[in-house]
């Protein structure tokens, strides 16, 4: 299985994604937790500097309205840095019914997809199945 990245800054999001994570079957130990920008974007440096990719993201899940950076700045940062691996698919994971988020969302070729927090088993084991057929 690939590895996964939550990125928002609400603890209970991250409680119930890595539920439904576990409830579809899938490792939570390719699991990590990020409450912020700054703190996933450190982990990208970091892993793209040392070249280490066992722990890479596969997929993203990012919230759009976070405090102090916003899912729009994680894609801007990480789509400024010269990536030794292939770009994660990101999804942005948000409660927003905002047209202009949906807007600026379908202008962004980093982003595969808008879903609305929260994520339920089933979009799991999609993902699950979608990179078992890799």
């Amino acid at each position: 299985m690939k590895n996964i990245w939550l990125i928002d800054d609400d603890q209970a999001a991250h409680v119930y994604h890595t539920i439904m994570i576990r409830n579809a079957g899938l490792d939570l130990s390719r699991v990590h937790s990020f409450y912020g920008v700054d703190e996933a974007m450190e982990r990208v440096m970091d892993l793209n500097q040392r070249c280490d990719h066992d722990e890479w993201p596969d997929y993203i899940f990012l919230d759009i309205n976070m405090p102090i950076k916003t899912g729009y700045d994680f894609i801007d940062e990480i789509s400024a840095v010269l990536l030794r691996y292939p770009f994660p698919e990101i999804h942005f994971v948000s409660s927003t019914k905002n047209p202009e988020d949906i807007h600026k969302f379908e202008q962004l070729d980093q982003v595969v997809g808008f879903e609305t927090k929260f994520l339920e088993v089933e979009f799991f084991e999609d993902l699950l199945k979608k990179s078992q057929s890799f």
